[in-house]
């Protein structure tokens, strides 16, 4: 009956005082938990004791987690939570659950817990409830809490709490070996999206595929715990299967090579090279002055919180040069190590952190030189590795630099002198090593990847202007450069064509990473194309594009356009109309504008005299490369930004250019149009329609004002000879565009876009002289078609419609009155025409016209009318009531 009545109110009392106010009586009421649930538990198994049992150790621990306690109050809930804990799963049989669902879980949150008192507490309070079980023989509740943990590690995100909790428990437990493991063995998920090598470098030494959230965060909390953390991954490395070293290192060259080249923010790394190459300096000395290349684990530790002097980069350089024919492996492979590790954003954000923000940089190259203990390296192979990534980065660092270099770096480009010049070199390949058949599998091995990092560095012609303040650096470096490419160039053309394609494939695949240093060797190709004379360039370009987007390499396309686009004609006109209509806002009235204006107009009046027979007038384009239509169609584009920016410059030679093209290109659309869905086709006729209707909004401002004489001679030789047959061929365009429909690609839209805007500024007298007098298309025909199309769905059409429509109207009505006063028969008046469509379209809303007999409560019974058949019937209406 007590317990009856226990649950019917007091119960609830009690868990919604633990949840709201027990830190106000936690010193009177905790200490009677124990007695209380041990009682309540040994009095009945029914189930709301149960039920009872489980919502009280959930308060509890949400009293915990939430509530705010003093220091002293809360080790008293704690403690008697715990011992609540402990008695029931010793007395249950439910004691796997009780673990998982309130110790591990404790445990968990005390990861994420951010007050570092409370954290401790927990820590020391469940170690001992831990160390308790392991000295009373009952180990398995250990092993059961360990496990459950051991699973909870893979989702959390602070490593340093984590090792604050490992230090507190047992030393020899095999489950804590484990947990420490999991640290790094769990790390295998997500390696590819793994971009932050700061994350990555110094466990990718011992393990495999090292990725995984849980070591993300280790680097805000380096200056705590990073002495544990090390040295707890130095110690598992001692276990780690000791075969296949050059792979595992070639591995972690090349990973952090790419992470490199994907986050190149080096502006202020490169700012400070003075001190980072005091490093790599004084870590490969101490290598050097060791007989063996082993550095103890104690002297590991104490490097990790040592700093550096500073002393000049020059020291390096020349240190590097005497180690270049032997030991490259080890001494450039640690400068490469050391070079991409302190290139990357997230070092730069992590040294306002660090007390001294080499110190990982150290730490990570310390551990390679240990790593590569007792070991007798393949030095050709992994020379060939460093070096590639080497001199991939050297490459793209300066790049990134743009002229904001520090002196001291100029040291570096002597070392890289020096280096391309033995690389040159091939005295380190068998002296009976020929280019043949056999030996084709040992060329794809050394000679390709050679070839290619040599063509990488070498492809940096433009050092010349990042570096344009030092010009004595400039020289020596465009020098060696220039040299490298010749002889690259020579070797291509000696090879046979099996081999020399292999080579272009594998540089082509390569630069589909997309980075600048890759795309910048695809120069060497040029010459693969010799037998197209001057356009080897040209089929390069085009095929060099084409490889890419098949490939679906966006970012390379991009990166090649970018840095290749200026070798073709096309370039100089995008770059002239860039700046007309960038620079031209208003009227211009400065120097600078005049004399953009004169170089533009020079340029027109240059392709008007030398290329008038390549700008295809009067052709069907669909069978014609693409490269030559962009480059008629940027020229028409030209063409619309001088007459919009700078008319009253253009003279009347200009004039006749652009009238006598802009006619001969309205038929070239004419002819083309059938395969408007190619898409140089497309883009040809819409700068041929935006030509027309720059060219017809200037003179029609030109006729409201007063004008000079060489603009009304031109407007009314346009009138006379150009205006009939342009109009007429334009308008039988659009009606083709307008019945092929509409494709909801952007391009088909600015395509109808462009129609309408031409359309608003048509002389429609031409088109209906044309169609009343044409045998084989009435103008009857044209209107039914057009009215037809204001039931179309899209909107661009039904606009295009109505403005013919309307524009047809006039001249209809005009002719119609002119009829009228001559007494001339007309069996049906213009008006008339409509009548069919209208009744057409009234059908569908039939029940709405009904002389509007309906009343307003009424609406709502009606069915909503679909929104393109009422735009079809309104827009019908529009153009009656406008005719």
């Amino acid at each position: 009956i007590l317990q009856s009545k226990f649950h019917e109110a007091p119960s609830k009392n009690l868990l919604n005082h633990i949840n709201a106010k027990l830190p106000e009586t936690a010193t009177v009421i905790c200490e009677s938990f124990l007695p209380f649930i041990s009682a309540f538990k040994c009095s009945s198994e029914v189930p709301e004791n149960q039920l009872f049992i489980v919502n009280f150790l959930f308060a509890l621990r949400n009293s915990i987690e939430t509530q705010t306690f003093s220091k002293y109050h809360f080790e008293i809930v704690l403690n008697s939570y715990l011992e609540c804990l402990r008695y029931l799963i010793q007395k249950s049989n439910s004691s796997e659950e009780y673990i998982e669902k309130h110790l591990v879980e404790l445990i968990t949150f005390s990861f994420r817990c951010e007050d570092s008192e409370k954290r401790k507490i927990i820590h020391k309070k469940v170690a001992d409830l831990l160390n308790s079980w392991t000295s009373n023989n009952k180990q398995s509740l250990s092993d059961i809490f360990l496990n459950k943990l051991a699973d909870q590690l893979t989702d959390l995100k602070n490593i340093s709490t984590i090792i604050d909790f490992l230090k507190l428990l047992p030393k020899d437990s095999k489950e804590v070996i484990n947990i420490a493991n999991i640290l790094v063995q769990r790390c295998k998920a997500d390696f590819a999206h793994f971009l932050d090598p700061l994350y990555m470098m110094f466990p990718k030494l011992f393990t495999e595929e090292i990725t995984e959230d849980s070591l993300k965060n280790l680097h805000s909390h380096i200056n705590e715990n990073c002495e544990e953390i090390f040295e707890t991954i130095y110690k598992l490395s001692k276990n780690r299967n000791q075969k296949n070293h050059i792979e595992y290192i070639e591995d972690l060259i090349r990973n952090n090579s790419e992470r490199m080249i994907q986050n190149p923010i080096m502006k202020e790394i490169i700012l400070k090279t003075s001190q980072n190459f005091d490093l790599h300096s004084d870590l490969l000395e101490k290598v050097h002055n060791t007989d063996s290349t082993i550095i103890p684990e104690p002297q590991v530790i104490q490097n990790l919180i040592q700093s550096l002097e500073n002393k000049n980069c020059l020291r390096l350089a020349k240190f590097l040069l005497k180690f270049l024919d032997n030991s490259t492996d080890i001494f450039l492979g640690l400068f490469k190590f050391s070079l991409s590790s302190d290139s990357t954003s997230d070092i730069l954000k992590s040294l306002g952190k660090f007390s001294n923000g080499n110190e990982v940089l150290k730490q990570c190259n310390t551990i390679l030189v240990s790593f590569c203990e007792n070991q007798k390296l393949d030095t050709d192979r992994v020379s060939r590795v460093v070096y590639e990534v080497f001199f991939e980065d050297s490459n793209l660092t300066l790049e990134d630099v743009f002229g904001n270099v520090d002196y001291s770096v100029e040291e570096t480009y002597f070392f890289l002198k020096e280096a391309l010049q033995f690389k040159l070199s091939i005295s380190y390949l068998p002296d009976n090593f020929i280019l043949s058949e056999p030996n084709l599998g040992t060329f794809k091995q050394m000679g390709v990847i050679e070839l290619f990092s040599i063509g990488k560095i070498a492809s940096k012609n433009s050092w010349t202007n990042l570096l344009y303040d030092r010009l004595l650096v400039i020289m020596k470096v465009s020098a060696v450069s220039g040299y490298i490419q010749e002889e690259i160039s020579h070797f291509l053309k000696s090879l046979d064509s099996e081999v020399s394609e292999q080579i272009k494939d594998r540089i082509l695949l390569n630069a589909a990473r997309g980075d600048y240093a890759s795309i910048k060797s695809l120069i060497f190709l040029v010459d693969l194309y010799g037998d197209f004379d001057e356009n080897s360039f040209l089929v390069f370009f085009l095929v060099t594009c084409e490889y890419f987007l098949e490939k679906k390499s966006f970012s390379a396309y991009n990166n090649f356009l970018e840095v290749f686009f200026d070798k073709i004609t096309l370039k100089s006109l995008t770059k002239n109309e860039a700046l007309v209509e960038n620079r031209f806002v208003q009227n211009f009235n400065d120097v600078e504008d005049k004399n953009i204006a004169t170089d533009v107009i020079g340029f027109i009046t240059s392709i008007a005299e030398n290329q008038k027979g390549q700008l295809l007038y009067n052709e069907n384009i669909s069978t014609i490369p693409f490269e030559k239509v962009a480059q008629t169609a940027q020229i028409c584009r030209l063409l619309s930004s001088a007459i919009k920016n700078f008319p009253s410059e253009l003279t009347m030679k200009n004039w006749d250019f652009i009238r006598i093209s802009l006619s001969s290109w309205v038929l070239t659309v004419s002819k083309s149009i059938e395969n408007i869905t190619k898409s140089k086709v497309l883009l040809f006729t819409r700068s041929v329609l935006e030509l027309y209707e720059k060219l017809m909004l200037f003179m029609k401002y030109e006729k409201q004002k007063s004008s000079t004489a060489v603009m009304d001679a031109m407007i009314n030789e346009w009138e006379n000879l150009f205006a009939k047959e342009v109009n007429i061929v334009l308008f039988k365009t659009v009606r083709i565009l307008v019945s092929k429909g509409f494709d909801k690609d952007l391009c088909w839209k600015e395509i109808m876009r462009a129609s309408y805007d031409a359309l608003k500024l048509m002389d429609f007298k031409f088109v209906f002289e044309f169609y009343r007098n044409n045998s084989n298309h009435s103008l009857d025909e044209m209107l039914d078609f057009f009215m037809d199309k204001l039931s179309t769905e899209n909107h661009w059409i039904r606009l295009i419609a109505s403005k013919v429509i309307k524009g047809l109207s006039v001249h209809c009505a005009a002719s119609e009155a002119e009829s009228v006063e001559k007494n001339e028969s007309n069996s049906a008046s213009f008006i008339s025409k409509f009548t069919s469509h209208v009744i057409k379209a009234e059908a569908s809303i039939q029940e709405y016209l009904d002389e509007f007999t309906f009343k307003v409560t009424e609406i709502s019974e009606f069915k909503k009318i679909d929104r393109h058949v009422g735009r079809h019937y309104l827009a019908l209406w529009e153009c009656i009531c406008f005719a």
